[in-house]
Parts: C-alpha cells; structure tokens; sequence
C-alpha cells in the first residue's frame, strides 16, 4: 500500500486511528483499575488483605517454633 493510499484510508475511516490506539487505551485502564466495577474492586482488595494477614500469621508462627 502506498502512502497516498494510506492517507486516502485515514481520511476516509478516521476509525482506523482510534483502532490502532485501542489497546494502549485499554491497557491504561486496566493498570487504573478501571475495568472492572468498583464493588469487585473492592473485593479484590479485601481477599488479598486476608491472604497477607493469613500468611504474615503463619510466618509468625513458623518462626516461633523454632
């Protein structure tokens, strides 16, 4: 394709530009956290808060026994 075709297709399906951008723009919103609802968001948290918690717990204890 050459580049006066190129352009041709740019002007005529200015969704191509945005296409090409989608990716980047999810990818933003991902690392933003913005995928995914908030309530989910919320609960990601709190799991991940009670798995540290129960791992610090059995590093402590792991320790104390020796």
């Amino acid at each position: 394709m050459t580049q006066s075709n190129f352009s041709y297709l740019e002007s005529e399906f200015p969704i191509l530009i945005k296409i090409d951008q989608l990716p980047q723009a999810i990818l933003a919103k991902a690392f933003r956290g913005e995928l995914v609802a908030q309530e989910e968001k919320e609960y990601v948290v709190e799991e991940i808060e009670v798995l540290m918690a129960a791992e610090m717990q059995l590093s402590y204890h792991l320790k104390t026994k020796t």
